[in-house]
């Protein structure tokens, strides 16, 4: 086995491949809002081999360094109404907050989940 094979089947001590990056691209949900960044996960699905390397080099120096970007830690914070039998939307105790994380976020949150 060549040894660049051997790198590629210890995902949790390598540096993280252009196909892992390209996989997560086409993870993400296109119905999803977006979070803090306001960069719709359909525009990450269609950025094609120059963003998934682009996003490749920055976690992997994120990684290298132990450095997160602040923005990508970033969310909005807003407030979704429960699904209930009755429409009753004055009450605040039928709403529950979700968090919009930025896009980079979600992405670094898929190689974390990796490890």
């Amino acid at each position: 086995m060549a040894e660049s094979d051997e790198e590629e089947e210890e995902p949790h001590d390598s540096a993280i491949l252009n196909w892992e990056t390209e996989n997560i691209l086409q993870k993400l949900d296109k119905n999803k809002i977006p979070g803090s960044d306001k960069i719709r996960d359909e525009i990450s699905n269609r950025g094609g081999i120059a963003l998934s390397q682009s996003l490749k080099s920055l976690f992997n120096q994120i990684k290298e360094t132990r450095k997160i970007p602040v923005q990508s830690l970033e969310a909005d914070i807003i407030q979704l109404h429960k699904r209930t039998t009755r429409r009753v939307r004055i009450d605040l105790n039928n709403y529950r907050p979700i968090s919009l994380v930025s896009n980079t976020g979600k992405i670094q949150g898929y190689y974390r989940s990796r490890a």
